[in-house]
């Protein structure tokens, strides 16, 4: 590696790895966190490693990918805050990394500085970065997926080690989210092809043999799932699928036009770089590596964005694996535009930087990072943690009495804090569960609570309204 590259790297890591850790673990986990981290003990309390539990019962919408992040670092580091967060700061991190080494070796050391902090420093890698997610290992692997294959393309060669390389990507984003990460990489990979005029190397042996380790890797996952928990396992994950990807309505015309330009705003400040697109352009010579990465990137890109704008999903955490192509886009635009201002103050190095426009998004990136960690992030923590809740509720419940609940996954922030054993295996329409047991209700079933007694439910401790939403902690009634 050159100075110039260990430069560029040592920078990368000096501005990401602060933005991606401080305060990582100062607050509560809210929404899936609790999930994974409950499903993660889970495996390790009863060795169902292929298939994901919840509450005693099979989660398994999702591969096992997150769960065994966070099970090994609980069992390393602890189960706090921080070390559950710390597999996905890690792979956000990688990720940003592995751009910064391949576009500084692919373009100059600047281009791939630009290009690694264009990811880390965006509004959706705060976001996913900093929490206990499926999206971030996603987007690492379909990342290194896009990234080992555009080499191949813009070279024009089948290169086997580079072909399976993306195969092993490929293979850590299936196993983080499922199939949405093989309908992204292979969308934008069909369409660089053709793009390129490389189609011919997706028929090579040395393609063909990447994506058969793939199948037969994806297929031993699958049969150690099926044993552990038979076909419920794929049915779960396909109606997650048609769930997110088919209720699709005329009404929703409006937001599905809007999706480029909210892509847009969750990848500043790096997705402003893009702009430079109409600056004006240096006039030197092109390089074609450096046009066909331009054609690669914006292949990917666009194949990502015309498949999300056909899906009714609209959280801007599915954008994440369009993160790689668009950072490779930032770089590459930075590098090769000359603006009338930076010309200007070129003679003075200071000035020079001032006028950069890489400069602007650094700093635009950490003005948005404090922000987010010193308001944002703890408003969404207020909003969504359930601790207090289970403090409340865990002062009536002995540690070895059981917990029932009525719900899957809505309320795991409370049952991650409560600290008891809890089953999911209730519904209130069947017959109660056994005493001494308790059963935690919420919405509409706690403001029942109280007519609920004559069922042999008895209300010991409550919250009416956090957030909107009523609790109850009932105890299961001995027979009359």
């Amino acid at each position: 590696m050159t100075s110039s590259r260990s430069i560029s790297v040592l920078v990368y890591l000096a501005l990401a790895i602060p933005l991606a850790l401080v305060l990582l673990g100062s607050t509560d986990l809210i929404r899936m966190e609790p999930i994974i981290a409950l499903g993660a003990r889970h495996m390790l309390e009863h060795g169902d490693w292929f298939v994901p539990h919840l509450y005693n019962e099979i989660y398994a919408f999702k591969p096992g990918l997150a769960y065994w992040l966070a099970a090994t670092a609980g069992s390393a580091f602890g189960w706090s805050e921080f070390s559950l967060r710390l597999p996905t700061a890690a792979c956000g991190l990688l990720l940003g990394l592995i751009i910064c080494l391949l576009m500084s070796r692919w373009v100059s050391s600047r281009c791939g500085l630009v290009s690694g902090l264009a990811a880390a420093m965006s509004c959706l890698f705060f976001e996913q970065a900093r929490i206990i997610g499926f999206e971030m290992p996603m987007a690492l692997g379909v990342g290194i997926a896009v990234l080992a294959a555009t080499r191949n393309l813009v070279r024009e060669e089948s290169n086997l080690g580079w072909w399976m390389l993306a195969g092993l990507g490929l293979l850590f984003g299936f196993l983080a989210k499922g199939l949405p990460a093989v309908a992204i990489y292979a969308t934008g990979l069909l369409t660089a092809a053709v793009a390129l005029r490389q189609a011919r190397l997706l028929l090579r042996w040395q393609h063909v043999a990447s994506v058969g380790l793939f199948i037969i890797a994806a297929g031993v996952y699958s049969v150690l799932a099926y044993r552990e928990g038979g076909v419920l396992v794929f049915h779960q994950h396909i109606v997650e699928i048609l769930f997110r990807g088919t209720h699709w309505k005329p009404a929703m015309l409006l937001q599905t036009l809007l999706k480029p330009a909210v892509m847009f705003v969750a990848y500043l400040p790096g997705s402003a770089l893009l702009l430079l697109r109409f600056a004006p352009q240096s006039s030197d010579v092109p390089d074609p590596t450096v046009t066909r990465l331009r054609v690669a990137a914006w292949s990917f890109l666009l194949a990502g964005m015309a498949l999300f704008m056909l899906s009714p999903v609209s959280n801007t955490r599915y954008y994440l694996p369009l993160m790689t192509p668009l950072a490779m886009l930032a770089g590459l635009y930075a590098e090769s535009s000359r603006l009338p201002a930076a010309a200007f103050f070129k003679k003075n190095r200071w000035t020079a930087t001032i006028a950069d426009p890489a400069s602007w998004m650094v700093v635009a990136g950490c003005i948005y990072w404090l922000i987010y960690v010193g308001a944002v992030e703890p408003r969404r923590a207020y909003s969504n943690s359930l601790r207090g809740i289970a403090s409340q509720f865990a002062e009536h419940v002995a540690p070895n009495e059981t917990v029932y609940v009525d719900s899957q996954d809505g309320y795991g922030s409370l049952f991650w804090y409560l600290g008891r054993p809890v089953n999911g295996g209730w519904d209130i329409g069947e017959p109660l569960p056994l005493p001494p047991a308790y059963v935690v209700l919420a919405e509409e079933q706690a403001r029942l609570a109280v007519s609920l007694q004559r069922k042999g439910l008895m209300p010991v401790a409550q919250e009416q309204d956090h957030e909107g939403v009523p609790y109850a902690l009932c105890r299961v009634q001995d027979a009359p």
